[in-house]
């Protein structure tokens, strides 16, 4: 019997213990299993209550970027990965928006995982590039690049 298996035997009993020990109880199991564990409890949990308890969002975790939410794990273009969003951000236009991380059965926390489909999360800061246009910067600075430095002596 695997240490999931002997924190939370069944729906029936996961339910109960969800309600009865909330958050603490959560933090608990987050660091016995991964992102892909937590899912699995979460889903089991959810179909064996009734639909007055229906009401949970599924596993979330606080993080930088804002308040982020495991919607589960699928199958997309072939590849195997997190379903996620925002259910709360710092940038308010990307709360509600899913976004894709590459499923990585050890992945414990947000930090731990990848962008699919992308080289950047949604949340991640772009890269500056010189001359790109919003920036408000020039292309270039004159007197600094190679062709303009006086030969050494």
């Amino acid at each position: 019997m695997s240490d999931i298996q002997q924190v939370v035997p069944g729906p029936q009993e996961a339910a109960g213990r969800f309600r009865a020990y909330g958050a603490r109880h959560l933090d608990m199991l987050a660091q016995r299993a991964g992102l892909s564990d937590d899912d699995r409890i979460f889903r089991d949990a959810y179909a064996g209550v009734s639909g007055l308890c229906r009401s949970v969002r599924g596993p979330s975790m606080s993080a930088t970027p804002g308040k982020v939410c495991v919607d589960g794990i699928a199958e997309v273009a072939g590849q195997r990965v997190f379903v996620l969003r925002m259910l709360q951000a710092r940038d308010p236009s990307l709360v509600g928006r899913p976004f894709f991380a590459r499923f990585d059965p050890l992945a414990t926390w947000l930090t731990d995982l990848e962008p699919a489909f992308a080289d950047r999360f949604p949340f991640d800061p772009s890269p500056f590039r010189a001359g790109e246009s919003g920036t408000g910067l020039p292309g270039e600075l004159p007197g600094i690049w190679p062709g303009e430095l006086a030969p050494a002596g």
